[in-house]
This record gives C-alpha cells, sequence and structure tokens, in this order.
C-alpha cells in the first residue's frame, strides 16, 4: 500500500502541474482542489476494494462495483457544486475535470490489476 499511495501522491503533483501548465485560465485552488479530490478518492476506492478482497473473494465484484458507483455520483455532484458555484469557470472547470478524470481511472486499474496478480501469485506460492 505504501508503494501505492507514493505513486498516487507522484501523480496527483504531475497532474497538478501540467493542469496548472496547459489551463492557466483555472483558479491555482481549483486545481490544486480537484487534484486533492481525485488522489483521496483514488486511494479511498483502492484501500476499499483491497480490503474487501482479504476479507471475502467472492463479494470483490459486487464491492468494486457498489464502489465504482459510488465515486461516479460523487463525481457527478462535485461537477453540478463547482459547476453552479463558479459559472465564470465552468467550461474551463469541466474540460480539466475530463482531462484528469482517465488519468485516475487509468491509474486505479492498473494498480488494481497489479494487485490482484501479486496476490494471485503469493498464493501459488
Amino acid at each position: 500500500m505504501r508503494r501505492y499511495l507514493l505513486s498516487l501522491v507522484a501523480l496527483t503533483a504531475a497532474v497538478a502541474v501540467a493542469t496548472l501548465l496547459l489551463l492557466p485560465s483555472l483558479p491555482v485552488g481549483a486545481t490544486l482542489l480537484l487534484a486533492g479530490y481525485f488522489c483521496i478518492v483514488t486511494a479511498l476506492q483502492h484501500w476499499i476494494v483491497t480490503r474487501s478482497m482479504l476479507k471475502d473473494a467472492r463479494r470483490f465484484v459486487q464491492i468494486f462495483l457498489a464502489v465504482t458507483v459510488a465515486s461516479l455520483f460523487l463525481h457527478t455532484l462535485l461537477l453540478v457544486v463547482c459547476l453552479l458555484s463558479l459559472p465564470e469557470q465552468a467550461r474551463t472547470f469541466t474540460l480539466a475535470f475530463a482531462c484528469i478524470f482517465p488519468v485516475y481511472l487509468v491509474f486505479e486499474t492498473t494498480a488494481l490489476v497489479l494487485h490482484i496478480r501479486r496476490e494471485k501469485r503469493n498464493r501459488e506460492q
């Protein structure tokens, strides 16, 4: 988990810097909050899903789907709140969100697949 968190923090720093450079019209605070939000949500998702694998591997798919749906609702809620509170930055914020979301989605999926492979290898030994 430690390696995962270090990678996640490094990714978050890179995403924040890239967003600041590519979208200078987005306020710095909004950029940092968006990167921090994705970092926290992704870490929480990973922790819940990997913990569910340890408890009961048969319920893994149910937990994974429930966490995915909950995070999508949370993302939608964040988008609505930010778009209503920052109407002048709506287009830029939506663009930043749409660019950052797939980065964290790919990161989480890759990390989960690697974790599952590692666990499978450990069980076979």
